[in-house]
């Protein structure tokens, strides 16, 4: 019999040692600037039309154009004689407006009574202490 060969000895590797890449080279980072400013842009504006004036020339206190509420059209709520006359301006029947205390209306107790017709032509009127009347 042969004898048996040695074993063969394992292989001896040598310890990985860790390679670490190169650095990569330093870019430089852009730094932001300031934003330009944006320009707000601005929302078409509605051009008032020419017959209507934008204010109230034709204003009376203490007076009401329409003492027999012969008006059939009213807007409740409003605070103040100008907001009753630039209503009366966007309603193009309106000939004239009367704002009154309504003492049976909650909240604002103000309303305003839009004139047109046979209601707007009779302009004789009556003193009356609070009331304000006007024509567009």
């Amino acid at each position: 019999a042969m004898p048996a060969a040695p074993a063969a000895a394992a292989p001896v590797t040598p310890a990985a040692t860790p390679v670490t890449p190169p650095a990569a080279p330093a870019v430089p980072v852009a730094k932001p600037g300031p934003t330009p400013p944006v320009a707000p842009t601005a929302a078409p504006v509605a051009q008032p039309r020419k017959l209507l004036h934008p204010y109230c020339p034709s204003t009376k206190k203490d007076f009401d154009l329409d003492p027999h509420g012969r008006s059939a059209l009213s807007l409740d709520h409003i605070p103040t004689p100008e907001m009753c006359c630039a209503f009366c301006h966007g309603i193009p029947r309106c000939e004239a407006w009367v704002w009154k205390k309504d003492a049976n209306m909650s909240g604002c107790p103000y309303r305003c009574w839009v004139l047109e017709g046979e209601a707007a032509h009779d302009f004789s009127g009556v003193s009356q202490s609070g009331v304000v009347s006007g024509m567009p």
